[in-house]
């Protein structure tokens, strides 16, 4: 092989690398398990590559729990005609219900946007 082949198959190998890594969602998130929770938004950030939404939720004691919560790429998020995303489309005090995948680290507080119900409708 010659140093420019040697050069390419070592740029691809790199660049391939970074695309699993950062697409590795599960590597993080817990596919097997799901939970529900119903919270109040904080704070939206409609960023790219994954829009977070920042809330707020009760505890079984009463205390509150600061979550977040990533969604789907933005890209794909804007070609969604269901759901009209924007990024005034979550505002805080939203009240959401989100069914969501959890982080595998036991006591992180960050989860994988599922399914997401805000002020009673339906979108995502």
């Amino acid at each position: 092989m010659n140093m420019r082949s040697a050069w390419i198959v070592s740029g691809l190998l790199l660049v391939s690398t970074a695309m699993l890594a950062h697409h590795g969602t599960f590597a993080s998130y817990d596919r097997d398990k799901t939970i529900s929770m119903k919270g109040t938004v904080t704070q939206f950030q409609f960023s790219y590559p994954h829009p977070l939404i920042f809330f707020d939720v009760k505890d079984d004691s009463g205390n509150v729990v600061h979550w977040a919560a990533e969604m789907l790429e933005s890209p794909a998020m804007l070609k969604s005609k269901d759901a009209n995303w924007t990024r005034d489309l979550l505002k805080p005090n939203d009240r959401i219900t989100i069914v969501c995948n959890p982080h595998k680290v036991p006591d992180a507080k960050v989860c994988r946007t599922q399914e997401l119900t805000v002020n009673d409708k339906k979108v995502y």
